[in-house]
């Protein structure tokens, strides 16, 4: 390529003047010598002068560029500035502005001084240097095409790969914008201090995240320092770097300690000849690992195990695909602790780890992977993440879920069962997983950490806690359909919470659930949790109706709770009648919907029976234990033991109605009937109980107060 020298005084003064003499503009006497005379030997002195015109013609009387619109604009140098200043000030938004003072900083080169031999000068950066993790991609965008529409800032793709980068247009911006003279002299060491550690981190990435490459000793105790107070945020890649650094660090003492205690024992042991041999063993089983191997169960308040992610083929089996399954785990590892403040006991095979168990490759239905259920009861873990990165064409589909198996003592056990956190994240390269998938990774992982904070608070037993956790998991990732839904439970269980049905709670259940299923319209719980809202509401109503004669606004009352009964079945039936989904949502959810309608239609009896419509009643109650009855068989062959005590109690009470609707027809022996059947299931409810008695939610809240002691009533005649 040949190197073309800058522009002479001349070239410069006919790429000013023919054009404007070509399309009839008129430039004032003297205006073209003391834009020249400005610019001087200035590098870059065409894109200066361009800018200065441009602001000139911005200011011009007529089809004449004055003086006076020169001068007005700052002149060569002060256009630049006085531009940046009105787009800081007048286009950005209060929201952007950081952002743009960010980028601002990024994209110098700092020197000495201004002034000085070694002036700032600009800097070419990666776009990923840009992104943060307080850093929405949007808003980042938007801010960029702002700054490149003001001709401040300009973009550019660069080889191998089509590397995006930003750079500054003019270098004056630098020396002459006051704004960013400020910034960079408010605290310039801290400044230094950044662009070397993205001068390293950038060599980090060219080396493959070489270990090697990390910080160590002083050098990390410096960084570790200066970064948990930085003059502005680090990138998504150099917080990692710095975490990986020290984390690494802390393994190396680790290894250090474990070799010291190793030496010790050798010494001890040598020169016993009796036991010399054991000593020799000894030393080989430390320097191997097997005298201090990765703990068998986790350890801490509530524990997230992160399974490394399975890479399959076209046939759906597990292959060998080096570390990216590993590394996505670690990522979604780091991510969770990083976002949790270390209120969650977080565990993942990798060399991030500060905790490790071997978790392994966890899926349904792959050969070689372990089943979710299977690790969570071998390690004791209360969540795991995993997922699977499958063939697409060019590239892989990156998919994660999360698994909650019950807790017991608690009402937890209503989210029990797999959610899918993300899906279609594509990944170019299942070796080497690159920034791009880290980006749209990065924000699922972060709001699965708020989901698991929430779920800690259910167990804890604070709702609203739980809800807040879960309303900032939507704020991270508006489009996680599962963070909808868990926000949507939560205020279902805060609006029944004093005994009074709360509607406001319950509307924004249901606008909660909407927005789940907006996201997705699969989601078969979204869907029950929205028939859920209008039983709530139909059951309030009839609480409120204890009137004896149900005539006027009280029977368009029942009519209301009527409504609302049949809208929550018509939510709840197309999940019922549809396939249970196992390998999809760990429950048989087809066998949920079929309880909820049940009991749905429970309610609708005894709206109807207020109403005097004993044939509709009737109706209703076969239907519920038509629904009903089918739920037990896979209920208790898949041992779900709280959802099957609550399949019998509701049998229960629908015999019971049966009973009593018989007892009005005078049909004594149906009516017989009815409450042995009705029996029968209040003592399957409570044999169930025998046999977990731990599960202290279900012995307290379903069988004793709702099975325990309808067999004390039957038995004493008073179904």
């Amino acid at each position: 390529q040949e190197y073309i020298g800058a522009m002479s005084r001349e070239e410069l003064f006919r790429v000013i003047v023919l054009p404007a003499a070509r399309d009839n503009w008129k430039i004032q006497e003297g205006l073209v010598e003391l834009m020249l005379d400005d610019v001087g030997d200035e590098p870059g002195a065409l894109p200066l002068l361009s800018h200065a015109l441009l602001e000139t013609w911005e200011r011009r009387r007529g089809r004449t560029m004055t003086l006076s619109g020169y001068r007005e604009s700052g002149g060569v140098r002060g256009a630049i500035a006085k531009t940046a200043e009105t787009v800081f000030r007048k286009k950005l938004t209060p929201e952007q502005r950081p952002i743009a003072r960010m980028i601002f900083m990024r994209l110098t080169e700092l020197g000495e001084s201004a002034d000085g031999e070694t002036p700032d000068t600009r800097r070419r950066a990666l776009f990923s240097e840009l992104i943060t993790r307080s850093t929405d991609a949007t808003m980042l965008e938007a801010v960029l095409n702002i700054l490149v529409d003001s001709r401040l800032v300009m973009t550019d793709l660069i080889p191998p790969g089509e590397t995006k980068v930003v750079e500054v247009s003019h270098e004056a911006l630098i020396r002459e914008w006051p704004t960013l003279r400020d910034w960079l002299n408010q605290d310039r060491e801290g400044l230094i201090r950044h662009r070397q550690l993205t001068v390293d981190v950038n060599d980090w990435l060219k080396l493959n995240r070489d270990p090697g490459a990390l910080y160590r000793g002083a050098k990390l105790e410096n960084a570790l320092a200066w970064t948990a107070d930085p003059p502005d945020p680090l990138s998504v890649t150099e917080g990692e770097f710095v975490e990986a650094s020290r984390v690494a660090a802390e393994e190396e003492a680790r290894r250090a300690e474990r070799l010291a205690k190793s030496t010790r024992n050798q010494r001890i042991l040598a020169g016993v000849a009796v036991v010399l041999l054991i000593g020799v063993i000894a030393a080989v089983l430390y320097s191997t690992g097997v005298f201090n191997p990765p703990a068998e169960k986790m350890s801490g308040d509530f524990k997230v195990a992160v399974a490394e992610f399975a890479v399959l083929d076209e046939d759906g089996n597990l292959i060998d695909a080096g570390d990216g399954g590993r590394r996505i785990g670690e990522r979604i590892g780091i991510d969770l602790a990083g976002e949790s403040s270390l209120d969650l006991s977080v565990w993942f095979d990798g060399e991030a780890s500060p905790n490790h168990v071997p978790v392994g490759v966890v899926g349904e239905g792959i050969a070689g992977a372990t089943d979710p259920a299977t690790v969570a009861e071998k390690i004791g873990a209360d969540m795991i993440i995993y997922g699977t990165m499958e063939p697409a064409g060019e590239f892989a589909n990156l998919s994660a879920h999360v698994y909650a198996p019950p807790q017991f003592g608690t009402d937890v056990s209503r989210v029990a069962g797999i959610y899918e956190l993300v899906s279609g994240i594509p990944v170019f390269d299942v070796n080497e997983p690159e920034t791009e998938v880290w980006l749209r990774l990065d924000p699922y992982a972060r709001a699965a950490a708020r989901l698991m904070l929430g779920l800690r608070q259910s167990l804890l037993g604070d709702e609203a806690l739980a809800l807040a956790q879960f309303e900032r998991a939507v704020e991270i990732a508006p489009d996680m359909d599962v963070a909808h839904y868990f926000a949507g439970q939560a205020n279902i269980y805060l609006a029944q919470e004093g005994g009074v049905v709360d509607e406001e709670r319950l509307a924004a259940a249901e606008t909660d659930f909407a927005q789940a299923l907006a996201a997705n319209p699969d989601n078969a719980r979204a869907r029950i949790g929205a028939g859920s809202v209008h039983y709530l509401r139909a059951q309030a109503i009839l609480d409120e109706s204890t009137a004896a004669d149900f005539t006027g606004d009280s029977v368009a009352a029942i009519e209301e709770a009527i409504a609302e009964a049949n809208l929550a079945l018509a939510a709840y039936e197309p999940v019922a009648d549809g396939p249970e989904q196992i390998e999809t949502y760990g429950v048989p959810i087809a066998s949920l919907a079929n309880y909820e309608a049940g009991i749905a239609l429970r309610l609708l009896a005894d709206a109807q029976y207020r109403l005097g419509a004993v044939p509709e009643v009737e109706k209703a109650i076969d239907e519920a234990i038509a629904r009903l009855e089918p739920v037990v068989a896979p209920l208790a062959a898949g041992d779900y033991h709280r959802q099957l005590v609550q399949t019998y109690q509701a049998l229960g009470t629908a015999y019971e109605w049966r009973g009593f609707l018989m007892t009005q027809r005078d049909d004594q022996t149906a009516a017989a009937t009815a409450y042995e059947r009705a029996l029968d299931n209040y003592e399957a409810c409570v044999a169930v109980g025998e046999k977990f008695p731990f599960d202290l939610f279900m012995q307290l809240q379903i069988i004793g107060p709702l099975c325990q002691s309808r067999i004390e009533a039957l038995a004493q005649g008073e179904g």
